[in-house]
């Protein structure tokens, strides 16, 4: 696809590192590394459709600072993190831009928008007017690797639930809190090392991919797919 001034270039990879170098700077814990490496590792996969990534999480668990880490590693942008949108237009303003689309401070997932998201997750088209026109009609199909944080985003419809992976951070006490300059400071020196390891991994889970059969497929059977290669 082309390159648009939302979309920055990837580092040369440099063999030796590892994804605890990540790690380092993410508030996560738990499941929550399991997913989160998992969706970081499907987004690579434009074959796969990523479920929506959603971060919760109460104030103080660096819930946009993990935000714009994952989008920087997964397909870097001098914009990482977007504000909601408010109808349909800017939404697709929003996200042809880039792969991976970042939303800060979700307040409410509206009708409208669980149905952009659902469509945005599977690669489904949306139906519009053509600017100008009053009967001719166009149809955006768009794929985009998702990542919503929200301290609390209320009642989710049955099918976005259904395309949702939830990771939640806990609060960050006083004495273990960096600043945002600390941790881009560590992050911009470790990325080749960092993007290297997500290519190894990235490299064997293609290679395991074929092999897993999984007991039940559930909606998104694609990055469950992605999971169970990971430990495979």
């Amino acid at each position: 696809r082309r390159r648009t001034v939302l979309v920055c270039g990837l580092p040369v990879p440099v063999r030796g590192g590892s994804l605890g170098l990540l790690l380092g700077v993410l508030n996560v814990g738990g499941d929550g590394v399991e997913l989160l490496l998992g969706w970081t590792i499907a987004a690579y996969i434009p074959t796969i459709p990523p479920p929506v990534l959603l971060l919760g999480g109460e104030q103080g668990s660096a819930k946009s600072t993990t935000t714009r880490t994952i989008v920087s590693v997964a397909d870097p942008s001098p914009a990482p993190v977007r504000a909601q949108p408010k109808d349909v237009e800017s939404w697709l303003v929003a996200a042809s831009g880039s792969w991976v689309v970042g939303i800060d401070n979700v307040s409410a997932i509206t009708t409208w928008f669980s149905d952009c998201l659902c469509r945005a997750a599977t690669g489904a088209g949306l139906v519009r007017r053509k600017l100008f026109t009053d009967s001719e009609i166009a149809v955006v199909a768009i794929r985009r690797a998702i990542i919503l944080n929200s301290i609390d985003i209320g009642a989710l419809r049955g099918d976005l639930g259904d395309r949702i992976v939830i990771v939640d951070l806990e609060p960050i006490p006083p004495d273990k809190r960096r600043s945002e300059a600390d941790l881009d400071a560590v992050l911009n020196r470790d990325r080749p090392r960092v993007f290297g390891a997500l290519l190894d991994v990235l490299a064997a889970v293609r290679q395991e991919l074929p092999n897993v059969q999984l007991r039940e497929h559930p909606r998104m059977a694609d990055f469950a797919r992605v999971l169970a290669a990971m430990d495979l």
